[in-house]
């Protein structure tokens, strides 16, 4: 949020904040861009990305995939936001990998951040016209010292 850039992006400021800094990766999006969209696209790459050996995880990421669909359609039950943070908070049992924690933290994140914009959708599908994008680095740059994403 505006009122959270100036805090350092070192692990343990974020764990003070009640975040993660992940592998230190991050992605900037402005007002223009549908939070349950933004949500929908990464709850899908993590669920289609899973190796699927651990049950929890599989089909607990495609649940909150699946829910966060239905919110982004506008069709989604009054109890929505419920199921997507019990499936976050179990989806991590029996994990193999750290996929599991990702989804379980970032959906928890975005849920409790912007709990109106998910509420807003339940009934109606989104409004925004900027799509959501997930960056994907396709290749490394060693000159450059970073990831070369696709345009």
């Amino acid at each position: 949020l505006p009122s959270e850039l100036d805090i350092p992006l070192d692990f343990e400021s974020m764990r003070r904040m009640g975040t993660g800094l992940g592998s230190g990766g991050f992605a900037v999006y402005d007002e223009r861009t549908c939070i349950v969209d933004l949500a929908l696209q990464y709850s899908r790459f993590l669920y289609v990305e899973s190796c699927g050996q651990c049950p929890p995880c599989k089909l607990g990421s495609g649940a909150i995939t699946e829910v966060l669909d239905s919110i982004e359609q506008g069709k989604a039950e009054g109890d929505a936001l419920e199921v997507i943070l019990a499936r976050a908070r179990n989806c991590t049992d029996g994990q193999r990998c750290a996929l599991p924690t990702g989804e379980s933290l970032l959906m928890q994140s975005l849920v409790y951040t912007f709990g109106d914009e998910f509420r807003a959708h339940l009934d109606r599908p989104c409004d925004r016209s900027h799509p959501a994008a997930i960056p994907t680095i396709v290749d490394l740059d060693e000159l450059a010292g970073g990831g070369v994403r696709r345009p």
